[in-house]
């Protein structure tokens, strides 16, 4: 009797652990394409991201296009039109779109795991504003909101590496 009742419950157990995975996790370098309206003004370019660097370049509107923003360990470089100077990083507004992609994915490595919902994998990702929402398929960013200033990005992951 005793072996007719353990054997389903250790059955079950296995099931349940089987079934039990390592969370989705998000790829920490990447390069994709982006869109956001900020301010009322659409924009559109390329975020580049690698170990200890993150690059925004701007291609919409026209009167930022071609304009990159890299940042290099603690540093930030502007650059335009072949020419390029070192800036002081603190002094650009938070709420800038190259501002907000940097104090959000500057710490995409402490994204968590959330859900998953309609095949999309949702992350929160703390920043110094507060925490940033992300959704994510096989590890590529999809979507980031920032809460600081309701900014909403898309990624389109065809370029994505």
């Amino acid at each position: 009797m005793k072996k007719a009742i353990f054997l389903p419950i250790l059955l079950i157990l296995t099931l349940l652990l089987s079934s039990c995975g390592e969370p989705p996790t998000l790829q920490s370098d990447f390069s994709a394409s982006f869109t956001t309206n900020s301010g009322g003004v659409n924009y559109a370019g390329i975020v580049e991201k690698d170990i200890g660097t993150l690059t925004v370049t701007l291609s919409q509107p026209y009167t930022v296009e071609g304009t990159s923003f890299c940042w290099k360990d603690s540093t930030l470089t502007i650059e335009y039109a072949g020419h390029a100077a070192e800036a002081n990083a603190d002094y650009l507004p938070a709420d800038t779109v190259p501002s907000i992609l940097h104090n959000t994915l500057a710490y995409l490595n402490q994204a968590t795991y959330t859900s998953t919902e309609n095949d999309e994998d949702r992350f929160n990702l703390p920043t110094p504003y507060g925490s940033a929402e992300i959704t994510a398929k096989d590890g590529k960013l999809l979507t980031l909101s920032d809460p600081h200033t309701g900014t909403m990005f898309e990624f389109d992951t065809g370029i994505q590496e």
